[in-house]
């Protein structure tokens, strides 16, 4: 599966990965952008993901209407996203309408119009997005972790922004910003799907001839280092009746790190799935929450491992001591065999059977580009049953320390029996 992707960069600097397959009748399609919210200014917080949205608007070429219609008229679908690194904006279309899906990429990558109403409007569309995130308890748990986890520095920033952030978007600060991180250079498309690659590079050779560019470099972002220091607590009491929750344990393992597939096990065996260690503990045998996970998060050169709980509130306590105490357990004893074994399994098994359609794999191929180096499935399953008990242990006692935790709670504002502050210090005992 995915072993014989074909690569090409263009005269331009942009870079085309494409994988054919005959079985199928889409072709899933995406212009990849290496920017995202951990390139921004404090001031420009919500640049990228504004610049995401407004790609739909207008170009040069077509109303925001047309660019929707062009591809659904062709039994299409698109959309796009933006994270703390990179930008992105997909179709999945029929194989025969492939031309279409490229002709729409390119336009709205090349041409945004960024017209001043256009810019108002989607101010008060993305003010309600916030608004959105922020009335979801666990979703602003998890903003105010990265805040924890990361403050001060651009990992700590809402990809979204912040309403006084969103509110000063300018159309000549959009368009500054667009022309500085759009480039060539900067940009990835992968194509999966009934296609050739010649017929990829044709198409994006097409639209992209004659273009110029403000510049050939990579976008750089500032990177953490020991001087960016955790907040080892976020609380906010709201008018809610349970206990949102994200522990988190920040550590300096970067995506190109060999451990890389050693900390992705230790996730799932701490709270990766149902057999994990916090849903068995946590959920099934003391029955103090109904959804419990972990889930490590990566960056170039820095990540942590967060565990996402909700708690009755008359429980916080208990339930978050007994997370830690399953963390730190980790630290004492290596996993047995069997367990270890179970993990790889489920693991190595999700790996194989996630990634058949067009889409999945257009997604796997993408999700591998943040390393710098790509690999199939298959080398990830290689390299997960490789990983020993001596490892998890190894990564365990280095991750699972006092001085890496951080805690973001969301609890209710009445008759909430602890204080957040007698919770982590309660946990870090």
């Amino acid at each position: 599966m995915l072993e014989n992707i074909e690569t090409s960069k263009l005269k331009n600097g942009l870079t085309v990965i494409t994988y054919s397959r005959d079985d199928v009748e889409s072709v899933s399609t995406t212009f990849y952008v290496k920017v995202g919210s951990r390139y921004e200014s404090k001031n420009q917080s919500g640049i990228s993901h504004f610049i995401e949205h407004m790609l739909f608007k207008g170009t040069k070429n077509r109303t925001a209407r047309d660019i929707v219609n062009s591809i659904e008229s062709h039994g299409g679908v698109m959309n796009a996203a933006t994270s703390y690194s990179k930008t992105y904006f997909y179709t999945i279309t029929p194989y025969d309408k492939f031309e279409y899906a490229i002709d729409i990429l390119s336009d709205i990558y090349l041409n945004p119009l960024f017209k001043k109403e256009d810019v108002e409007n989607e101010k008060n569309v993305i003010l309600e997005e916030y608004n959105g995130d922020l009335d979801d308890p666990m979703s602003a748990a998890f903003d105010n972790s990265s805040c924890a986890l990361w403050p001060n520095h651009p990992l700590g920033q809402k990809i979204l922004g912040i309403p006084k952030t969103i509110s000063s978007m300018t159309p000549e600060l959009l368009a500054k910003y667009h022309k500085k991180h759009y480039i060539p250079a900067n940009t990835v498309v992968v194509a999966v799907g009934r296609i050739t690659h010649k017929q990829v590079v044709d198409e994006l050779n097409k639209h992209f001839k004659g273009k110029k560019f403000s510049s050939n470099k990579q976008s750089e972002f500032k990177p953490v280092n020991e001087s960016i220091k955790l907040q080892n607590l976020i609380a906010e009491a709201r008018d809610v009746n349970q206990v949102s929750a994200v522990v988190s344990y920040r550590h300096n393992i970067g995506a190109l790190d060999e451990r890389f597939d050693s900390i992705g096990l230790l996730g799932y065996i701490l709270g990766g799935n149902m057999s994990s260690r916090l849903f068995q503990e946590i959920r099934e045998k003391k029955a103090l929450c109904y959804s419990i996970s972990s889930n490590p998060l990566f960056f170039a050169e820095t990540g942590a491992m967060q565990i996402m709980v909700g708690l009755d509130k008359s429980k916080s306590l208990k339930g978050l001591q007994a997370i830690a105490k399953e963390c730190k357990k980790l630290t004492k004893k290596k996993v047995s065999a069997e367990e270890l074994q179970r993990a790889k399994d489920y693991l190595i098994g999700t790996t194989r059977t996630a990634y058949e359609s067009t889409s999945s794999q257009m997604r796997w191929i993408t999700s591998t580009l943040f390393r710098d180096k790509y690999r199939t499935p298959t080398e990830r399953c290689e390299a997960i049953k490789n990983v020993t008990s001596d490892d998890i242990l190894e990564l365990a006692r280095l991750i699972f320390k006092e001085e890496n935790l951080s805690l973001s709670i969301i609890h209710p504002n009445k008759d909430f029996p602890d204080t957040p502050e007698a919770i982590i210090k309660a946990m870090q005992n």
